[in-house]
């Protein structure tokens, strides 16, 4: 038997126990079969591999996919190709018709909570299922007979130079990019203990922070408070605020009415969501009996969790957008909501959403999931509040735009600086999260394409909307994982494992991360890989794990470490310095050396310290941070090789020359400079910093044209490469297509920085006072 016909019989064999495994409805294996197969050599078994994975995805109700593959077969040479093509096509849309969500005119209303409000959709009756698997059988049982009476020759009418059509699926195509659908276990299975430290450690850190900046916040609205009073009653002739009293400035009066607010508002937090949601979402009903039609195993689980550990069953919330969304909240499991997007239902599949189900089912008997239900639902106000007053603001005339915008940016910045006490949280509960998630439904593989699935829609939404929905970064902290801007443009165009390779392999991973809500993906997706390993599944994504290590960091990787957070590194000199010097001072006040014993009192000799090692040590990293550039140099092209390489870090400043599309949020909204992305010519997505000499905030009080006013135009960016958990790009200039350029000044930031913390440093050392006496004696 010649080795071509062994071939041929492999791939027959291949194919039957692909239509078998469909055939007995085990959808998953039949799916890794066929997509197998469709990578073979043979132009006739991949087309039969692709008519067999239309039927699969008919049946999984993946329209897209499976339209995707049709339109191939009805744009093929060979007739009956586009005969059987065009008319899967007509069974797709007949049954499709009302199950995907289609976009309409977005009211005011829904434009202030950025939704996108989708019409009522309408999933397919069960006998609609029944027929689209009976009729996909009946096709797929007639794949060989019908189509290809002569598998091992070609086609009297095609010559034999000429490829079969419809072409194989090219993973370079995004939109036509196939997981494996690797295995899973038939029932879910412990893994082992985890240490729970972690989890404590950074509760404990975040309740605590988050109190601390409230008490701080609440000083400063009282001593605010207290001097309007003061004025009113200087200027008003008549003391008509003679009944409001002023209001203790000491933290011991101020810090148990702030502790009993945050009570009341962990307390009612459930309920304020839903109202919250209610007017700024719009969120509606969603029953188990929908949520069982799409995902009968999330249904099931969800069921079986709550009778397992008698609790009520869950309020379930959707949210009709096309973003791709799933959150929880409460403060205990009887008290627990499930929030789930269309966006998110129609984009995964059956299994993918079981395993983000039970992903948020583990939070709920934690402490830290009623911390972060209430920490996001304060989020919530000033997040809503610096996007309602950028709407309107944009519309108003120049003055008022300027105090609106002030009050605006405000707003975003107190935003930013209460989300602070969760990122730690925030990523240490993911591993939890999906560790909880794969011993509950025994399938890691389908957690790990529902994480990148969400990941890159969210992305892709980025993208389609021209700025980042608001309702996405406000819940980024609920969320399960976060937008990843640049490798959603390469998903599809390079292998996964290369995509994350960054995540997986570079030592200094977590510390890049420290500022983001999530670790990287990569890291999360190689332990649920190792967890699939464990077990002795096929592998989602084959990532490649780290060496195993003696220590955390060599010593090598300390030095780099401490290269990329040189002023960092500097305040923590800084700081040891000063409380030795303070030591130093207690013992000699406790040996009566008064040579040195007013050191024990001198905090100023501390403060000077800490401010005089961070301002050298950022002084010392400058230049090495902001290498020259120019115009001259020639455009990147090199950013797939940036993306997939494993040592790259913020530090190396790669110089960076790229043209594309400036988005972001319109107007008053980016006036920081919060959400300017790059949409390169190449369509991929690149975050970008602008800083002014004094930084975001010069953007308020600068004169010259703001970045936020040439989104939507074509220009070219220059400035340095950052490789971190989410690369970006801090800008020297800006060029637009008009002739307009903008300077950004982050070097020059930078230097006033040091500048300004070495001088008062010496201020605090006693120069200033030595200064003082010099000047007096003088004068």
């Amino acid at each position: 038997m010649s080795a071509n016909a062994t071939e041929l019989e492999q791939l027959e064999r291949l194919f039957k126990a692909g239509t078998a495994a469909y055939q007995t409805g085990d959808y998953a294996k039949a799916q890794k079969l066929l997509f197998k197969l469709s990578q073979c050599s043979s132009q006739t078994y991949q087309a039969k591999a692709n008519m067999g994975l239309v039927h699969i995805y008919m049946a999984r109700r993946q329209w897209a996919d499976a339209k995707t593959l049709c339109q191939k077969f009805s744009k093929s040479a060979k007739p009956s190709f586009q005969q059987w093509g065009q008319a899967t096509l007509q069974k797709i849309e007949a049954h499709s018709n009302g199950f995907q969500a289609l976009s309409v005119a977005k009211p005011t209303a829904s434009i202030n909570s950025g939704f996108q409000p989708l019409t009522p959709s309408s999933r397919p009756r069960a006998d609609a299922e029944g027929d689209i698997h009976d009729e996909s059988k009946s096709d797929l049982q007639n794949l060989s007979t019908n189509l290809f009476d002569k598998p091992a020759s070609q086609s009297a009418n095609q010559p034999a130079n000429q490829p079969a059509s419809p072409p194989a699926i090219q993973p370079g195509d995004p939109k036509t990019y196939e997981w494996p659908h690797a295995g899973r276990l038939d029932q879910g299975r412990r893994l082992g203990k985890m240490k729970r430290s972690p989890l404590w450690l950074a509760q404990a850190f975040g309740i605590t922070t988050l109190f601390a900046i409230s008490l701080y916040l609440g000083r400063i609205v009282a001593i605010e408070s207290n001097k309007f009073l003061n004025l009113m009653h200087r200027f008003l002739p008549f003391r008509l605020l003679s009944g409001l009293s002023y209001i203790p400035e000491n933290y011991r009066y101020l810090a148990p009415r702030i502790a009993v607010v945050l009570l009341v508002v962990a307390i009612a937090s459930p309920w304020l969501w839903d109202l919250w949601l209610r007017f700024t979402a719009s969120r509606q009903p969603f029953s188990i009996q929908k949520l069982r039609a799409i995902s009968p195993e999330a249904a099931t689980r969800l069921n079986s969790h709550c009778q397992q550990k008698q609790w009520p069953f869950p309020q379930l919330w959707k949210l009709p957008t096309d973003i791709p969304l799933i959150f929880s909240y409460g403060w205990l499991p009887r008290n627990a909501r499930l929030v789930i997007s269309e966006g998110l239902l129609s984009q995964l599949t059956a299994d993918e959403i079981a395993t983000l189900v039970s992903y948020e089912i583990s939070h709920w008997q934690t402490g830290y999931w009623a911390f972060l239900s209430v920490q996001n639902l304060i989020l919530q106000l000033f997040h809503q509040s610096y996007w309602v007053l950028s709407l309107w603001g944009n519309h108003q005339a120049k003055p008022v735009q300027w105090l609106i915008g002030v009050l605006a940016s405000i707003s975003y910045s107190l935003f930013w600086l209460l989300r602070l006490p969760g990122l730690w949280m925030s990523r240490v509960r993911t591993y939890y999260g999906d560790r909880a998630a794969t011993e509950s439904t025994g399938n890691p593989n389908a957690l790990t394409r529902a994480l990148a699935k969400l990941s890159f829609g969210l992305a892709e939404r980025v993208s389609a909307q021209g700025y980042t929905p608001p309702l996405v970064e406000s819940l980024a902290l609920l969320l399960p994982t976060s937008t990843d801007l640049i490798r959603q443009s390469l998903y599809g165009h390079m292998p996964l494992n290369n995509l994350f390779v960054w995540d997986s392999l570079n030592p200094l991973r977590s510390w890049m991360s420290l500022s983001d809500t999530h670790p990287p993906l990569g890291d999360r997706l190689r332990l649920i890989m190792a967890y699939a390993h464990h077990w002795q599944l096929d592998l989602e994504v084959p990532l490649t794990a780290p060496p195993r290590r003696e220590k955390a960091l060599s010593q090598a990787e300390w030095a780099i470490l401490i290269r990329q957070s040189l002023p960092f590194f500097g305040v923590a000199c800084g700081l040891l310095t000063g409380l030795t010097l303070l030591l130093v001072g207690a013992v000699g006040a406790w040996g009566q050396w008064l040579v040195i014993a007013w050191m024990h009192r001198d905090t100023q000799l501390f403060w000077g310290c800490v401010l005089m090692g961070g301002g050298i040590c950022s002084l010392l990293r400058i230049n090495r941070f902001f290498p020259d550039l120019s115009f001259q140099m020639l455009a990147s092209h090199t950013l797939p090789h940036w993306i997939e390489d494993p040592s790259l870090l913020p530090v190396n400043s790669l110089p960076a020359k790229f043209s594309g599309i400036l988005i972001g949020r319109p107007g008053i909204a980016n006036w920081l400079g919060q959400d300017l992305i790059l949409k390169t010519t190449n369509h991929h997505l690149l975050k970008l910093h602008f800083f002014t000499a004094i930084g975001p905030f010069g953007n308020l009080i600068s004169l010259q044209t703001k970045p936020s006013a040439l989104i939507g135009n074509s220009v070219q960016v220059l400035g340095w490469f950052r490789r971190g958990n989410q690369p970006w790009i801090d800008i020297d200039q800006l060029r637009a297509a008009s002739g307009n350029r903008l300077q950004a000044a982050h070097p020059i930031h930078a230097l006033l920085i040091s500048l300004i913390a070495i001088l008062y440093a010496l201020w605090l050392l006693g120069f200033g006072q030595l200064f003082e006496e010099v000047t007096n004696q003088l004068s």
